[in-house]
């Protein structure tokens, strides 16, 4: 138990010097706002569907089968427990806020933190989480957005996640295996999620002015949401439910009690909205996740 919150700590302070490098990088104006636009897409659309296509490349379970489901399913409930508590507490007409309490940023945090406490063949059940997250965020999470009328559920359909979703099943249950330079590329592409993803965060920070970030107490509110109630709420409800390993429930613990997702600021900017409100949400709680995350974590390591 030591030595598994001992790992939770050790990679969260690697995450945060590799934020602390984006933020550097952004201030001495070697990267702009139009580079790291790309970089967001990079990562969602290109990365984030390599990681998820290995991970699918192990021996087949039923057991294993039957964990993908229920973390799928369970991944739903966590994110629309997030939009409830955030509509139950900051009221109805708060959807950027919702969304902010409803979608955490497994990709860039959870990612590799499942990877160094838990093992790369974890990733597996992460892709659950992540296949959930789009599918709700094209549907519920734009309708948050930008009201009713705006669900584009081709967007579902032609996401890189869903399609590799989709085909990372396939690979498992048919158990075909990716030629050996395939499954190599996609590591070495893979590879990239957390310098890339955390250094975006890093900029995110750099672009915000602090003074005003630290003085909106809705943002404070939002990552109390976020941070610490859903994650509490989570971790006492998988207590009791059963699922086939304890360790998927690490996972979707760890999925659950990432900062708000930075689709956030991007969503915003797609959609018209006060983008730098949003990123401002993102850059507080991707600030006190640290310290929320390894609470949360601890916490989950001594009651189950």
């Amino acid at each position: 138990m030591v030595s598994q919150i001992g790992l939770i700590i050790e990679q969260i302070v690697v995450m945060m010097l590799l934020m602390a490098v984006g933020y550097v990088v952004y201030k001495l104006k070697m990267i702009d706002d139009y580079t790291t636009k790309q970089l967001s897409s990079l990562v969602l659309y290109v990365v984030v569907p390599c990681i998820m296509l290995v991970s699918f490349t192990q021996d087949y379970s039923y057991e294993k089968f039957i964990g993908f489901f229920i973390a799928l399913a369970a991944s739903f409930v966590i994110i629309f427990i997030g939009i409830f508590v955030g509509r139950l507490m900051l009221g109805r007409d708060t959807g950027l806020e919702q969304y902010a309490c409803g979608f955490s940023n497994a990709g860039i945090i959870g990612i590799p933190l499942v990877t160094s406490v838990l093992g790369s063949d974890y990733v597996f059940y992460v892709s659950a989480f992540f296949a959930a997250f789009f599918i709700t965020t094209w549907t519920y999470g734009e309708y948050l957005i930008e009201g009713p009328g705006h669900v584009n559920l081709k967007k579902v359909i032609t996401n890189p996640v869903v399609i590799c979703t989709v085909a990372g099943i396939v690979l498992f249950v048919f158990q075909v295996k990716l030629p050996d330079i395939v499954k190599s590329t996609c590591n070495s592409i893979g590879g990239l999620n957390t310098p890339l993803g955390m250094m975006m965060l890093g900029t995110y920070i750099a672009k915000e002015d602090l003074s005003i970030m630290f003085r909106n107490k809705m943002s404070y509110l939002v990552s109390l949401i976020r941070l610490v109630i859903v994650p509490l709420i989570c971790l006492f409800i998988l207590k009791f439910v059963y699922v086939p390993f304890d360790q998927i429930k690490m996972v979707l613990l760890i999925c659950a009690c990432s900062p708000c997702a930075a689709t956030l600021a991007m969503f915003s900017q797609m959609c018209g909205k006060d983008y730098s409100y949003g990123a401002r949400m993102v850059s507080l709680s991707t600030l006190f996740s640290p310290v929320t995350m390894v609470f949360i974590l601890s916490l989950a390591t001594l009651i189950w």
